[in-house]
């Protein structure tokens, strides 16, 4: 919904302020927000899903419609949050 802090509040506190940069320069090219958010949604629909419970580590792979290389979203649970630790 456009709201840049609190998207970038989902990554490990490490990333968040790099996260936030990025978003903020994507809101500005409609094109690029439009194709990201595509590809999020396609993400979450269509990923294979593995959760290692020994690490509470969880990883959603999917291939980006028309792309024929594969992707992955890498969650980590931190003090009970789940949080991006790489996208």
């Amino acid at each position: 919904k456009g709201d840049v802090e609190l998207a970038s509040k989902y990554f490990v506190i490490e990333k968040q302020e790099s996260w936030r940069q990025s978003f903020e320069a994507i809101k500005k090219e409609p094109a690029i927000y439009s194709e990201m958010l595509a590809e999020m949604k396609f993400a979450r629909d269509n990923s294979r899903r593995s959760y290692d419970e020994n690490r509470e580590v969880a990883r959603f792979s999917y291939t980006p419609p028309g792309s024929e290389y594969g992707a992955q979203i890498i969650l980590e649970k931190i003090f009970d949050k789940w949080k991006i630790s790489d996208l």
